[in-house]
């Protein structure tokens, strides 16, 4: 079965199109479908589909779910609090379309990137959700559009990379004139033109930016345009056409000191379809009887997936002060994302972990801190508490803070839903020095004394004894102690927490969760929620600077070889001292 949301909403079945019925139905397919295998409450989809629900909104909702499942049949299943529908990977056009910008993302090739993001648009057939009138739609449809339009930013990087400015201008053009408030665009006009060796008509369409965002929002230029145009006036050479042109483009020049391509930076997605967490690794693994659960947790090194740099963006997961709840300022050095990932669910085993070896000789900066007070007769930390979140709303991750691995092959990540899912499908094979698979993502930033860091996650598919482990970490940077907190499915379903050696389990038959790793005082304590409380699994004392991290995995011998796949919400860590390179 296939289904079709970027256009009008369809449901095929071999080719052929199926009768959704009525416009509430089709809305109510639809619904379904932007939360694809995911509960949506019986409340939230009559608020959502009807703009003053009626009185008896169960029930008529009820009606249109039972005359939607007669086309749909098992597809449509019922699970409190609500409904969901089942998608398998690669039935919907929205999920291939991630596929697709995720890929581009990964890819150093500007002609890949390329073609990756042409094929992603090109799955778009007019206006999303084009027939559907429902109170949800006009948001997620622009949402849509906005993902839609990011990739084409995206796009023309890649065609700016390859020296196809001259292509590009008319293109761009119209752009601009559709879309008059986006910078980029701008910015990416100005760039061809200039490269199209129209110096005079690229300062002309700054001056023409610049009047626009003066008359109209009382703006300046952003601080790139700037940039741009004093670039222009001084006819900087990295403003010239990289060397990576296609054969075909007359343009060839020394390739610019810096990329300036990002498939979706600066894109922010009400529909919540991408982006990343501030996560790292662990290593816990389910144990039979006999084996020693602490043995099996030795240091692994990044593996595979290392994407190529992107330029920094200023949102996604943003470390900043506390001390309000709304606080919009943010900390000076650290005001930017933060992302990377580690591929495996183990510390790094030598005095510089793998996944930051290779940013060893970049110099580490500090977050700022107040001026030291006066000595008075307390010792009480006074620096600001600072909170770095991710929400997994993004469109994209970006990967100059961010670091994206996994062991073996065939496991996936995306983002949807404002979700981070990780999946293991049964044809996946494991590899690697560990002999697993599975993705990580892995934060780049430190953290030096006390922290609190959690995150919320649903098991999707998760099989009873499939030998998957879901989990949240602590390392020591340049050191071998570590503390994890998992949700595993082994000889048992149970939570396990260690911290330096220690550990402790409890069975547990929960499908959703928080799992949270805490340090006071050098003191590591590692919880899981329960009946609205926080449950203490194992402690022990841990200091030193310490990454965190997320990873889905399965080792070979423990791994039954089905799909598993779970979704990651909510990450945030709150803590005084952290440091970001």
């Amino acid at each position: 079965m296939d289904f079709s949301l970027l256009g009008p909403v369809e449901a095929k079945q071999d080719g052929q199109p199926i009768p959704l019925g009525g416009p509430r139905q089709r809305a109510l397919l639809a619904r379904l479908l932007v939360d694809a295998n995911r509960v949506v409450s019986v409340d939230r989809l009559a608020a959502d589909l009807w703009d003053a629900p009626p009185q008896d909104a169960h029930g008529a909702l009820q009606n249109q779910i039972s005359r939607l499942r007669k086309v749909l049949g098992d597809r449509l299943a019922t699970k409190p609090p609500g409904y969901l529908i089942r998608v398998e990977p690669g039935e919907l056009d929205l999920d291939d379309f991630r596929s697709l910008v995720a890929e581009a993302g990964a890819a150093a090739d500007p002609r890949e990137r390329s073609r990756l993001l042409r094929e992603g648009d090109a799955l778009f057939v007019g206006q999303p959700l084009a027939d559907v009138d429902a109170p949800f739609a006009e948001a997620e449809r622009a949402a849509l559009e906005e993902l839609r339009l990011a990739a084409c930013e995206g796009r023309v990087d890649a065609d700016l990379e390859r020296g196809r400015h001259a292509e590009l201008v008319p293109e761009l053009g119209t752009l601009v004139r559709a879309h008059p408030l986006r910078e980029r665009l701008r910015g990416q006009l100005i760039l061809a033109l200039y490269r199209c060796g129209r110096q005079a008509d690229a300062l002309e369409a700054y001056r023409d930016a610049k009047r626009m965002l003066d008359e109209d929002l009382g703006l300046e230029p952003s601080p790139a345009l700037r940039e741009l145009e004093r670039a222009i006036l001084t006819q900087d050479e990295s403003l010239a056409a990289s060397a990576v042109a296609d054969r075909s483009s007359t343009a060839a020049s020394p390739p610019p000191p810096r990329r300036m391509w990002a498939i979706v930076a600066g894109t922010c997605v009400s529909l919540g379809l991408a982006a990343a967490a501030v996560v790292l690794v662990l290593s816990t693994r389910p144990h039979a009887s006999g084996h020693d659960p602490v043995a099996a947790r030795t240091p692994q090194p990044v593996a595979r997936r290392t994407p190529p740099p992107h330029k920094p963006t200023q949102h996604v997961a943003v470390i900043k002060p506390t001390v309000r709840k709304h606080q919009t300022t943010t900390i000076a050095v650290r005001q930017r994302t933060v992302t990377q990932t580690v591929s495996s669910p183990r510390p790094a085993p030598a005095s510089v972990p793998a996944t930051t070896a290779k940013r060893a000789t970049k110099p580490v900066h500090h977050a700022a801190r107040p001026p030291a007070a006066a000595a008075t007769t307390t010792t009480k930390d006074t620096s600001p508490v600072q909170t770095m979140s991710d929400d997994f709303s993004e469109s994209s991750p970006n990967y100059s803070l961010w670091n994206i691995g996994g062991d073996g092959a065939g496991d996936t990540w995306t983002l949807q839903n404002g979700e981070l899912v990780f999946a293991i499908p049964a044809s996946a094979q494991t590899g690697g020095q560990y002999n697993q698979v599975g993705p990580v993502w892995g934060s780049m930033c430190r953290f030096e004394g006390d922290f609190d860091a959690r995150v919320d996650y649903q098991l999707l598919t998760w099989p009873r004894a499939s030998g998957a482990i879901l989990g949240l970490a602590a390392w020591i940077f340049r050191g071998s102690d570590f503390s994890g907190m998992t949700r595993s499915s082994g000889v048992s379903e149970n939570y396990a927490g260690n911290v330096n050696g220690g550990y402790d389990s409890v069975n547990t038959t929960d499908t959703s969760g928080t799992l949270r790793i805490a340090r006071v005082n050098g003191m590591e304590t590692t919880y899981y929620r329960a009946n609205g409380a926080w449950v203490k699994l194992h402690a022990a004392r841990n200091p030193g600077e310490t990454q965190l991290g997320l990873q889905l995995f399965a080792v070979a011998r423990d791994w039954q070889h089905v799909d598993i796949s779970v979704a990651l919400d909510n990450f945030t860590v709150t803590a005084r001292d952290v440091v970001c390179p």
